[in-house]
Order: C-alpha cells, then sequence, then structure tokens
C-alpha cells in the first residue's frame, strides 16, 4: 500500500499538500499566541508603568522620601566618621589614595541634595516629581555605597580611577 502510495505522483502531491497545511496552520497557532502574548505583555508593562508612576506621586511617597533623606543624612554620618577613623590610623590621606570616589561621592550627594530640594518646593507643575523622587533615592544609595567603597580597600581599589 505505502509503495502504492510513494509511486503514485497524485497522492503525494495531495500528501505533500495536506502536510504544507498542516504546517501552515500550526505557525498561524503559534504567530497568534506569540500576538497575544505580546499584547499581555505590552499591557502588563503599561499597568506596571502606570502603578509606579501613581506610587511615586502619592502623599505616602512623599513622606518616604523624607525619611529616607533624613535617613540618608544620619547613614552616611556613620561611614565618614569610620572613614576618617580608618585613614588617621593609616596616616594617610582619602583624597589621596581615593580621590575620584570622592569626587563621584560629592558629586552624588549634590544630586541628592539639589532633588531633595526639588521635591520639597513642590512646584505648581508636578510632572516631574515622580523623577526627582527617583533621582533622590538612587543617588543617595550611591553615596553610601561610594563611602563604603572607601573604607573597603580592595573594592575601593577596583574602583578607583587613579
Amino acid at each position: 500500500m505505502i509503495v502504492q502510495i510513494l509511486f503514485n505522483s497524485n497522492a503525494m502531491v495531495n500528501l505533500a499538500n495536506k502536510l504544507k497545511c498542516s504546517i501552515l496552520e500550526v505557525l498561524y497557532y503559534l504567530l497568534t499566541s506569540l500576538n497575544a502574548t505580546l499584547y499581555l505583555a505590552i499591557r502588563l508593562k503599561h499597568s506596571i508603568l502606570k502603578a509606579i508612576y501613581n506610587r511615586l506621586n502619592s502623599d505616602e511617597a512623599l513622606s518616604f522620601i523624607e525619611a529616607f533623606h533624613s535617613l540618608l543624612g544620619e547613614l552616611a554620618l556613620f561611614p565618614i566618621a569610620l572613614t576618617g577613623l580608618h585613614f588617621q590610623v593609616l596616616g594617610v590621606s582619602p583624597l589621596h589614595t581615593h580621590f575620584a570616589i570622592i569626587l563621584l561621592f560629592f558629586m552624588a550627594a549634590i544630586v541628592r541634595h539639589i532633588a531633595y530640594l526639588g521635591i520639597k518646593l513642590q512646584p505648581q507643575d508636578a510632572g516631574y516629581l515622580p523623577i526627582l523622587r527617583f533621582i533622590c533615592l538612587v543617588s543617595g544609595i550611591i553615596t553610601i555605597e561610594l563611602l563604603f567603597a572607601i573604607i573597603d580597600v580592595p573594592l575601593g581599589s577596583r574602583l578607583d580611577i587613579n
């Protein structure tokens, strides 16, 4: 029976056409599924961005940023004191050994304070407040990490540009 189908050209053409139709149907369903998945992913992305925007625009976010700013001010005192003690014992100035990191620290601290002042002034057009809150949060974290990079000698030497 199989031998007759193989040698019958009409049967081979029909079999090839059925196979092509089956493959095209599978590809169509895969592309439809992929399209639906991408549509859901885009909707999910938009809803996440909208939730983040609403969260950062709320009064709760303002109180969090204020609390975080004061906490960062207190947290920065500990590594600054530790850095002073560490380099006083070594008899070396941190400006000579970690100048690039200290320069980045001052820049991040200035950016954090400018962003915080922009948040505290609360202008009428509050469209950019979420961006300022994000900048304040990230630059505050960077200031603390840079201070600990000075204290941790192997990490500080890897980050130092000098």
